[in-house]
Formats: C-alpha cells, structure tokens, sequence
C-alpha cells in the first residue's frame, strides 16, 4: 500500500460515502480482560461531526499524507518522513485490536467516569467497494477549566462575568494512526503504548533468543544465552531474518560472519562470544541492524532495515 493509495483513500470520503461515530475510549492494562472501555458520543447538532470529519482529513493529506517519503512496513523505527504499516492480523497487534473493535461494537451510551486515552473515530462506508476507516487520537479529549490554581468566567449578552466550570471537549486536527481495511498505518509511536506493545516486543524478543540459540552453533552457549537475554532493545528482534539465521547455521557462512564481526571461533567453527558487546553485535548483525563501511571497513549502525547486499 502507497503513499497514492492513502491520497485516493482519504480524498475518496465525502458527503455521504461514509457513516461516522465518535468514541471516547478509556484503557487500563493492569488487569486481566479487555483493557479497552469506549463511550459513544453523540451531537446536539448533527453537522458538527460530519464538518468536523471534512477539516480533519483534509489538513491529514495535507500535512500527514502529502509530505512523506515513504509508507513502509512497521520495524519499530518510524521517521518523521516515512508511515510505518502492519497489519491488523500481525502477531503483535491482532489480539489488542480485535478487543477495541469489540468495545466499540458493544459501547455503551452511559459516559464513562475518568481520565480519557484518546478518542476514535470510526468510518463506516455506504458502498461496497470502500474500505472500512477507523481514525485514532491519542490523549485526552476532555479539557477541564476548573483549576486549583485559576479560575475561568466568560462573558453573558449582558456583559456580566460568569464562572465557567464546564468541561470541554477538544478534538484535533490531525491523527496518530488510522485503520484503513486490514491495514494500521501510524505515524509515531503511540499506538505501540495503545496496545501494550512492551510486553509483546518482550515476548518476540525471548522466542527471537531461543530461535538464535537454537542453532547450537555458539561455545558455552548459557553464557551467550544470558547476554542475547540481556539486550535491551527488544524492537530490533522485529527485524531478525532467516536468511541470515541459515548463513549462521553454515560453517562458511560462520567463518564470514566471525571475520566481518571480529569473533573468534573453535575449531568446528563455532562462535566465541565473549561479552555483551559482542552478543549485540550479532543481534544486529542478524537483524539487519548493522553494515559494513567499504572504505574503513568499520561496522556502522543504522536505524533502518537494511539490506543483504551491503554485505557482499
């Protein structure tokens, strides 16, 4: 999916190809269950939401859309110039999402008590041929004027002062991720937190270990266990291909990989990672993490994926 693909998308949505609804969406991972509580609201004036949805996506192809580089597949590096895309059934997200979409389905009219996480706005199209569009924003929509530290009067048409403890509603113009058919597109981090990423990456990361351990190909192999265990980025193992994982199963492809690392080896060929440095740079090195300069020869880091090629 494109950069044209989301233009067409979004500039597709007018009039009345779209149903819209507003919810108010409350989380708490601490517990066990569904972490998601949504709160469907509704207008006095049922213009405000369609006019609403109509500046909101043109300033979101405006400044979101129109200004990137690239739409690519999410590896836990997003840039400002790029959108990160995963899919709704990856591993990482499909459990998460699958229990908003239930909330949402079944939210209640009753207003929820507490401090709001963000707000979704969910599309639901008219004809056939269009793909659902859920929009969300992050961060509470509901500003409070009654401080500790201030208080708040407006005018009245009589030109008096009247104090204003009502609370407000703010929704921006602009979003942090939307949901077009099966398809997450983001443009920062905070969906990751929406869905509890942390505790999925960390996950990832011991199956990414043992997978790497289990290609028995490392002396004192607990010691390099407990260092791979030790990496403090569990987002890079997002990344870890078998391509790499079969150049490591091979004595050739060993022996090159302890040259351009500067490892040692035993005799069969095994690796001899002696420290956590060491065990990181293979981490990276199997995940697409580092490339070597062919003039210095020096390992570089890179925050993007790269590919085989720089290698020879």
């Amino acid at each position: 999916m494109s950069k044209e693909f989301l233009l067409n998308t979004f500039r597709n949505v007018n009039g009345g190809s779209y149903s819209w609804n507003l919810y108010f969406l409350k989380i708490n991972h601490r517990f066990r269950g569904n972490p998601y509580y949504v709160y469907k609201h509704t207008f006095r004036n049922a213009t405000y939401l369609s006019d609403y949805i109509s500046a909101l996506l043109d300033l979101v192809i405006q400044y979101q859309i129109e200004p990137l580089e690239s739409v690519q597949d999410y590896n836990g590096e997003n840039s400002k110039t790029s959108c990160d895309k995963l899919d709704i059934h990856n591993d990482l997200i499909e459990e998460q999402w699958s229990e908003l979409v239930g909330s949402v389905v079944g939210a209640p009219r009753e207003q929820i008590t507490g401090k709001y996480q963000g707000y979704i706005l969910d599309g639901q199209p008219t004809a056939e041929e269009l793909p659902q569009i859920t929009i969300v924003k992050a961060g509470n929509p509901i500003i409070s004027l009654d401080k500790k530290n201030s208080k708040v009067f407006k005018h009245t048409v009589n030109g008096e002062l009247e104090q204003l403890t009502d609370e407000l509603c703010r929704l921006y113009l602009n979003a942090d991720f939307f949901v077009i058919a099966d398809t997450l597109y983001s443009f920062n981090h905070s969906f990751e937190g929406m869905f509890n990423l942390e505790k999925t990456l960390h996950r990832l990361k011991m199956q990414a270990v043992e997978s790497i351990m289990g290609t028995n190909v490392f002396q004192d192999a607990e010691k390099v266990r407990g260092f791979m265990k030790s990496y403090t980025s569990p987002k890079t193992f997002l990344t870890l291909k078998q391509q790499r994982m079969n150049k490591l199963q091979t004595s050739e492809g060993r022996i090159e990989i302890a040259e351009r690392l500067r490892i040692n080896t035993t005799e069969s060929n095994d690796l001899i990672i002696v420290n956590q440095e060491q065990a990181n740079q293979l981490i990276k090195y199997l995940c697409y993490k580092i490339f070597q300069d062919k003039e210095t020869d020096n390992l570089i880091e890179v925050n993007s994926v790269i590919n085989d090629n720089v290698f020879g």
